[in-house]
């Protein structure tokens, strides 16, 4: 009796955890920047930075870094897009100004998308 009290109670633990991470699921990724962008008014000098995301549902809260120092952080949304990129790529949008500002994030075979917030 008591083990099979046991065993259903690491079972809902177990389906809970799965639960959770599926809500709240980190990420992150690499990017090189060959020219400033302008992002949540703050402007990104040229480099690699590394942008790490905290998933809630299709929410997210997203840092970028620069040698461990966050630089911008920023909402963003996970929108499917139908069909999987091709390769990483930055998004940006031309502004009148002549400046770029980063909109989304592809990942190589994943048609997720990461559109960021101004």
């Amino acid at each position: 009796m008591k083990t099979s009290s046991i065993a259903r109670t690491l079972a809902l633990l177990a389906v809970l955890a799965l639960a959770l991470n599926a809500f709240a699921a980190g990420g992150q990724m690499t990017i090189k920047l060959y020219e400033s962008k302008n992002l949540n008014g703050k402007q990104l000098k040229p480099g690699e930075y590394k942008v790490k995301w905290e998933r809630h549902s299709t929410e997210a809260d997203v840092t970028f870094l620069k040698d461990k120092n966050e630089v911008v952080a920023v909402k963003g949304k996970f929108v499917d897009r139908g069909s999987p990129a091709t390769a990483n790529a930055v998004v940006t949008r031309l502004n009148g100004d002549g400046t770029e500002t980063i909109k989304e994030l592809r990942f190589q075979g994943k048609s997720e998308v990461l559109i960021l917030n101004e």
